[in-house]
């Protein structure tokens, strides 16, 4: 299996609440940083928090590209009438995803500064 197929397997098994079939995707010693909010998750405490995460919301995989073993993706997250996304950079190895950083936000959730708003649409 190509190194995409191994991130869009997991986010597709997310998705369908396949907690056991995502957690396949992953190396049991995997680390996922999120930086926005400086949250670590090692091994199974990974999906345990995706499965406690209240309930609600769908995945779309957007984008997924690839050099070699390191894997980005660009996920969109519906949930409530909200639009989350999630940037993501994954390292994978024998078939696993060992490392991950996720950046997430909030869609619209952030004011321009007035300076820039003559440049966008």
């Amino acid at each position: 299996m190509r190194a995409t197929e191994i991130v869009e397997g997991f986010f597709t098994a997310m998705e369908r609440r396949r907690w056991a079939e995502a957690a396949g995707f992953l190396s049991d010693e995997i680390h996922v940083g999120w930086p926005v909010t400086d949250e670590h998750f090692r091994g199974s405490d990974f999906i345990a928090m995706q499965e406690a995460y209240p309930d609600g919301w769908a995945i779309t995989v957007v984008e997924v590209i690839a050099s070699g073993h390191r894997v980005a993706a660009r996920i969109a997250v519906d949930q409530d009438g909200k639009r989350f996304w999630c940037f993501g950079w994954y390292d994978v190895s024998d078939q696993r995803i060992v490392e991950a950083v996720e950046l997430w936000a909030t869609e619209g959730s952030e004011t321009p500064p007035d300076w820039r708003r003559r440049f966008a649409d």
